[in-house]
């Protein structure tokens, strides 16, 4: 009795820290890509098919080795869950995407307008005088 208890509690908690890594993982994507709503969509469609995967793998462990693979499972999960945050910021600021590319968008169309006589209406260069 007791040994189904404590699997009853581990089993509680491992799924509370299951609920509080989807709702870090959700609320910081919100937070770093924006559109909160499809955010927290696609990190709770993506829980919960990762939950159907994992029930349907769970025929092919053996009974025997059940609290030995559920303890592996555990650790690997707490392992991944902790390093999410950390592994979303870094992801996020080595994509080139979100930040590089309207900056080199206006350099580039400066440039173009020092070429081409300022048609863009850059403030830096001075328009050019008509003789008369």
């Amino acid at each position: 009795m007791t040994a189904n208890r404590t699997l009853i509690i581990s089993v509680f908690i491992v799924a509370s820290c299951g609920l509080a890594y989807e709702l870090i993982i959700a609320a910081l994507a919100s937070y770093l890509l924006g559109d909160s709503i499809l955010q927290f969509s696609s990190v709770i469609g993506l829980y919960l098919f990762s939950m159907g995967i994992g029930a349907h793998l769970t025929r092919y462990i053996k009974d025997e080795d059940v609290l030995h693979r559920f303890i592996e499972i555990e650790l690997l999960v707490g392992i991944i869950g902790g390093i999410s945050a950390l592994a979303l910021f870094v992801a996020f600021g080595l994509s080139a995407a979100p930040f590089r590319t309207p900056a080199l968008r206006l350099r580039t169309d400066c440039r173009r307008s020092r070429r081409h006589g300022n048609p863009v209406g850059d403030a830096r260069v001075k328009p050019q005088r008509r003789r008369v």
